[in-house]
């Protein structure tokens, strides 16, 4: 993520070409990116946290608000991408799918964190939750492959 709002739209937008590429066309582009800017002025503080590596304000902003889905999910993350702890990263992407059990890159996620445990019957249920609201997800139908 970019430090600042101008350089991250300026990142974002030069992407445009390879988006175009797979088949999104420019108005759903537009939605796409409103929509991240939206995300990043509400969750401005977790993103904040998540690019400076603090780790202990993103925990802390878990334990005042356990109902906030975005510091559960970026809290899964850092300890997925950065810790490979994926029993932390479980903990967290599980409170953040009770707050929103549809949101298929966090279910992605959940299956990826089972599957580097080897719980492979766990791991291809998550991957068959998210291919329930991505069908045909060619990355989603070779990861339940592997399991």
């Amino acid at each position: 993520l970019a430090p600042d709002e101008e350089t991250f739209l300026k990142d974002y937008d030069s992407d445009w070409s390879l988006v175009k590429k797979h088949g999104i066309n420019e108005k759903e582009y537009q939605i796409m990116r409103e929509n991240v800017i939206n995300y990043r002025r509400n969750n401005a503080q977790i993103i904040k946290a998540v690019e400076s590596g603090n780790i202990s304000d993103l925990i802390r902003m878990v334990e005042d608000n356990p109902q906030n889905f975005t510091a559960n999910y970026e809290l899964g993350n850092y300890y997925k991408n950065k810790e490979r702890n994926y029993d932390n990263a479980l903990k967290y992407y599980l409170q953040a799918e009770k707050l929103n059990g549809e949101h298929s890159n966090l279910l992605e996620e959940i299956a990826l964190c089972y599957r580097e445990k080897m719980d492979l019957d766990r791991s291809a249920e998550y991957y068959k939750k998210s291919d329930a609201l991505k069908p045909n997800n060619t990355w989603i139908l070779k990861n339940i492959g592997w399991c």
